[in-house]
């Protein structure tokens, strides 16, 4: 059998990986900053905690892979940047948040959002220096991950609407109606998502050699997603402004992240169909 073809692995100027690991590494020191002497920083908030933990964890992650090659540089670089554009909608909505809220953060949500425009940074320069090759192949796949993202996006915006708990007085609240209470900054990184799930469907279905750079932005939604519903499930357990009650708006909200992900998962699929035709057409 004749060996498979390798490809070459071109140089890279702007170290992304590190950049983008340095920008984690900003965001755990948030994790572990408290404003108030005896108040609880975020990183131990089970409200926040999915989040600005789980992240930037998952950015790490990623960093390494891209920087050990293990991981496609353009599906590498969408990754990044969802998480850095959710992450910098994250750090702007903490900083929304009520004044009691406000004085016990203290300048966490402005290191975690230096730390999100350093990873979101990375994302971009790496995607300016990025060989674009057309992806011609597995059109069917491309248009269902398409389909899947739209759909993503369409139960994302339901989600915002239905109550994903109840309040300490006992009434029901939802992403959008939480800000009534002045909580309006919850709602920014949801919406953030939605707007973003859209165009990445359209990516995705119009075609051109970006699309694997819009499975890794699907990818980085469905987590961040996931992720941010998860929070509102550790706010009602230690009962952090809620009570220990959940509603649909949590179900709705991962089914959202779902879409997301099996959007994201399908692209890469069809990119890896397409790398092995490639590469037994190379061989052959």
């Amino acid at each position: 059998a004749a060996p498979k073809a390798v490809r070459p692995q071109r140089p890279r100027a702007f170290p992304v990986a590190l950049v983008a690991l340095a920008g984690a590494g900003i965001g755990f020191i948030a994790n572990g900053f408290s404003h108030l002497e005896g108040e609880p920083a975020i990183g131990k908030l089970a409200i926040l905690a999915p989040e600005t933990i789980g992240v930037q964890v998952l950015v790490a992650a990623v960093a390494i892979l891209l920087r050990l090659g293990r991981i496609r540089e353009q599906i590498g670089h969408g990754l990044l940047l969802g998480f850095g554009l959710l992450t910098v909608a994250v750090a702007i909505g903490l900083t929304l948040v009520p004044g009691q809220i406000d004085e016990q953060l203290g300048d966490a949500p402005l290191i975690l959002l230096a730390g999100s425009a350093v990873v979101l940074t990375a994302a971009i320069l790496g995607i300016l220096g990025d060989r674009v090759h057309e992806v011609a192949d597995a059109r069917f796949h491309w248009v269902r991950a398409s389909l899947l993202a739209a759909a993503g996006a369409a139960v994302g915006f339901i989600a915002l609407f239905v109550p994903f708990g109840r309040l300490q007085d006992g009434s029901a609240a939802s992403v959008i109606g939480y800000g009534s209470y002045g909580f309006t900054g919850i709602a920014l990184e949801p919406i953030v998502a939605i707007a973003a799930a859209i165009v990445v469907a359209y990516a995705l279905g119009r075609g051109g050699g970006r699309r694997p750079l819009a499975a890794g932005v699907a990818l980085a939604l469905g987590a961040q997603t996931a992720l941010y519903y998860g929070s509102w499930v550790g706010g009602a357990l230690d009962e952090y402004y809620l009570k220990p009650e959940l509603g649909w708006g949590v179900v709705i909200g991962f089914a959202s992240a779902g879409l997301l992900l099996a959007a994201g998962l399908v692209g890469r699929r069809s990119l890896a169909e397409h790398a092995e035709r490639s590469d037994a057409v190379v061989a052959g």
